[in-house]
Parts: C-alpha cells; structure tokens; sequence
C-alpha cells in the first residue's frame, strides 16, 4: 500500500505483493486481505490529506485511492458470493454478522469446555512465539509447553462453524476479550487491555513525532488491529505478528536518512 501510493512504486515489489495477496485470497477464499486494504487505503488518504507537502506524482495517486477501495469493495462482494449461495452471501448481513457476532460467539465459547483451560498469555501472543517452540521442538531442543499445546488445541476449536442465529453460522471471532481471557481471566481482559492500548498510543506518537514510511506502517498495522478487535486480538496469528519482523528489515534505515511521507530525506 505505502510503496503503491506513496512509496517508490517499485514495480518488482508490488507486482509480489498483489500476487502474494491472490494466491493467498484464492487458497483461502478469505476476504479479510481486501478489507485491510481498504482499511490502509482510507487511512493513508486522509493523513495525507492536506497535511504535508507531497510530490506532484504522489498527489496522484492519493486521487486514485476512491477507485481502488471501489474496486476491492467489489472484490470482497465476489468473494462473499463465491463462499456461500444461500443468506450468508448477503454483504450486508455479513458485515453485521462479523460487527455484532463476534460477542454471541464468545459468550457461546464462555460455557465450552476449552474456557476451563489457561494460556499464560501464549493464546495472545501465539503468532510471536509458536514459530520459536516450531524451531526448538523441531531441533529436539525442547517440546511445547502444555500452555502452547492448550493453545492449539483451542485455535482448532474456534475454527469450528457454530450458529449464532437461525440463519448465520460463524466461527473464530470472539473478540479480543476471549483472548485475554483464557490467558489469565477477568484480570487478562484488564491487563492485554491496557498494555494494547499504551503500544498503539505510544506507535501513534512515534508516528506524529518521526512521520517516516516505518512508523506510518506499523500505525496502520495497529489501526487494523483496533478496528478489527470484534474479531481477535491479531498477535495471536502469525501472519499478522510476523508483521512487525517483517517491517524491521523492510524499513530498516528509514530512522536514519529513510524517506518521510513527504518524499523528503529525513535530516535534510
């Protein structure tokens, strides 16, 4: 997205991404991709709105934003057509399953047997820490813990459809609460609470004070995560979590002579 409308357009590096992106959308049939996308498309065309004085070229594309998020829109309306034939393809009742549902969906998981089990802050943070035990049990240096294999075990359980109505059969969102929960109950739900909240204030001030491509990135990560909360707490994936690795070696020098979102040379 940030390469795309206000990056370098390095055509090798988006022609990747878009590809990454529909393999990944066709192998899983999942819409969740183009919704981020939209979500990073939004937000990246009102923050450079009027604030900062951008290239001629970056200006437009930032007008090109409104046809893109149109043309992912109608990708997720494909997408949700192809996934179900019957009620479950209506757009409309799917973004307000997936708005409200995910609280039905806890409180149903609240009364299962896989509530009685206690994650030590491993369902959570599941997406940090599960490829480092993949690589020591792997090496045979150190089995799973029973909290990460409690962990697996539950993850399988939440990708059980259930139905939460008479026509609306869901799975996996539970909130973020539900994670924090099952890592250390009523004082989890507290605690990852807080501590997410001070990482995206903290992020967001990074962000206002550095206003570099690295913080710009890792703001709109956290806005996903806040806006997507109804769902899960998104560390708990590790295609989400690897994220923030992935950003460390993607913008690795921009707090030191790295672009602005103004195009500019930090420092100059």
């Amino acid at each position: 997205m940030l390469n795309l409308f206000i990056g370098k357009r390095e055509k090798q590096f988006s022609i990747m991404a878009i590809v990454a992106m529909i393999l990944y959308s066709v192998s899983t049939v999942s819409r969740a991709i183009w919704s981020f996308l939209i979500l990073y498309a939004i937000c990246v065309m009102i923050i450079c709105k009027g604030k900062y004085q951008l290239p001629k070229k970056v200006k437009k594309w930032i007008r090109r934003i409104p046809i893109f998020i149109v043309i992912l829109f109608l990708i997720i309306v494909f997408i949700t057509q192809q996934r179900s034939a019957d009620s479950e393809a209506n757009i409309i009742l799917n973004m307000y399953a997936y708005l409200a549902g995910g609280i039905s969906l806890m409180d149903i998981y609240l009364q299962s047997p896989i509530s009685n089990m206690c994650t030590y802050g491993f369902f959570s943070m599941y997406g940090f820490v599960q490829p480092i035990f993949f690589v020591l049990n792997y090496l045979h240096i150190l089995d799973y813990p029973q909290a990460i294999l409690d962990t697996i075990q539950i993850k399988d359980a939440l990708e059980v459809y259930i139905p939460i109505s008479d026509h609306i059969t869901m799975n996996a969102y539970s909130t973020l609460f539900y994670n924090f929960y099952l890592d250390f109950r009523i004082v989890g739900i507290f605690i990852g609470s807080m501590i997410f909240g001070l990482i995206c204030m903290k992020m967001y001030r990074n962000f206002k004070q550095r206003q570099d491509f690295k913080s710009l990135a890792i703001y709109l990560i956290l806005v996903q995560f806040i806006i997507f909360s109804m769902a899960r707490i998104y560390t708990s994936l590790t295609t989400r979590a690897l994220t923030f690795i992935w950003i460390l070696f993607m913008f690795r020098n921009s707090l030191d002579g790295g672009l602005n979102i103004s195009g500019e040379k930090r420092g100059e």
